[in-house]
């Protein structure tokens, strides 16, 4: 498999590894010969990946329920280009210092360096399924010839640079849900096989690609855009409590609010909104560590004078409120 997920330290003890399907997971089965199956399960959920090779590529669809909020580390043995693209819930994940956030109907390419590791937040209770498909670069290649932005993701890859890159994120759509429907369950005889999967991974790789380059040429990902949504990004990241009106910090970039909000969507996978909320949370989390500090003072610091409101929100992302998680902590 091209990537490895490891369980928080603390569950490994309580976690049975198996290499089957449970039959009550079976609607996920992957019905191609040579498909790999890992389960590990425990009271904390359940998590199955399985991988197959599609001709001379590499499928792999993960799927994980968790029973309680943790943190994956994924680790990759190699250098990977991937198409990866999300049925089902949300996750956030961090790479190296850059927070992205794959909700469902989600989907952006990748190029992924040997030995990154990224960290992966699962929600209690919100099952998570995602797809990635490594297509052939012999087909990025040809892509490459009309859509210049794939140039960076293959030099890359061949260059063996060692920080992660990716293209902007669009919708997974339902032709391209059937495409992968297709791939994972054909009844295909032995012949042809090859030229089966290269045809429908063909489309489902040109559609994703398609969609980008119509960003592109609607100027949503120029370089002096893309450079000032770094910026913005980088400032929420830095400051979660800072103001954002998205009308004026659209003025300050001399750029129209849904221009700032479709722009901002494709680097990142969610709404502003939504972004700021997550950081917000994330930065409270930390300042709960210290016992000094009220929900009320804590609130304040994250955006919020109204500490009630605050509370929901808290409870509403994470599943408790501030108080239940500091005295969890204790």
């Amino acid at each position: 498999m091209p990537f490895t997920y490891h369980l928080p330290q603390q569950l490994e003890p309580n976690t049975e590894n198996v290499n089957e399907i449970p039959p009550e997971y079976k609607r996920l089965k992957v019905s191609l010969p040579g498909t790999r199956v890992t389960v590990s399960s425990g009271d904390w959920g359940i998590i199955i990946q399985q991988s197959v090779k599609l001709g001379t590529q590499d499928y792999t669809e993960f799927y994980a329920c968790s029973n309680i909020d943790m943190v994956l580390v994924v680790t990759y043995d190699s250098n990977f280009i991937s198409l990866h693209a999300v049925y089902e819930g949300s996750v956030v994940t961090t790479i190296e210092d850059q927070v992205l956030i794959f909700k469902a109907k989600n989907q952006s390419l990748h190029y992924i360096p040997r030995g990154a590791r990224f960290r992966t937040e699962l929600s209690a209770g919100k099952p998570f399924h995602s797809v990635s498909l490594a297509p052939e670069r012999s087909l990025l290649s040809r892509l490459a010839i009309t859509f210049t932005n794939l140039d960076s993701i293959l030099a890359a890859f061949r260059d063996n640079v060692h920080v992660h890159q990716m293209l902007p994120f669009t919708r997974f759509r339902n032709t391209s849900r059937n495409e992968l429907a297709k791939l994972k369950n054909v009844r295909y005889p032995g012949i042809g096989w090859d030229e089966y999967f290269h045809n429908r991974i063909s489309d489902y790789v040109l559609a994703y690609v398609a969609q980008v380059h119509a960003a592109y040429m609607d100027g949503l990902m120029s370089e002096e855009i893309s450079k000032k949504i770094d910026d913005f990004i980088g400032g929420i990241r830095e400051d979660p409590g800072m103001s954002v009106v998205i009308a004026d910090r659209a003025a300050k970039m001399g750029i129209s609010p849904g221009l700032l909000e479709r722009a901002f969507r494709n680097k990142v996978g969610t709404s502003v909104t939504y972004y700021l909320i997550r950081e917000r949370i994330r930065k409270a989390k930390e300042l709960l560590s210290d016992r000094r500090l009220t929900v009320a003072e804590i609130a304040l610091a994250v955006g919020y004078s109204d500490q009630s409101y605050f509370t929901r929100l808290f409870k509403k992302e994470t599943g408790i409120t501030p108080s239940e998680l500091r005295s969890t902590e204790e």
